[in-house]
């Protein structure tokens, strides 16, 4: 249990943008990192796709395979 808790912390302080998706592809958990970085909440952002974060200055090439 405890090797549980410190991975949570890890990821609620981590400087990086952390994601998790179902799936499906819709949003599951984002850490405090994301909403630094893109501006959306936690609360705005999940059940979404990520393609919702798609800023249409790139190709659909750029997307393809991720």
């Amino acid at each position: 249990m405890m090797k549980q808790a410190s991975l949570v912390a890890a990821v609620e302080q981590s400087a990086d943008c952390i994601v998790i998706f179902d799936a499906a592809g819709k949003i599951q958990y984002v850490n405090p990192a994301f909403a630094t970085m893109t501006g959306y909440s936690s609360e705005e952002i999940l059940g979404h796709n990520m393609t919702t974060l798609r800023s249409g200055l790139q190709t659909e090439e750029f997307y393809e395979g991720r």
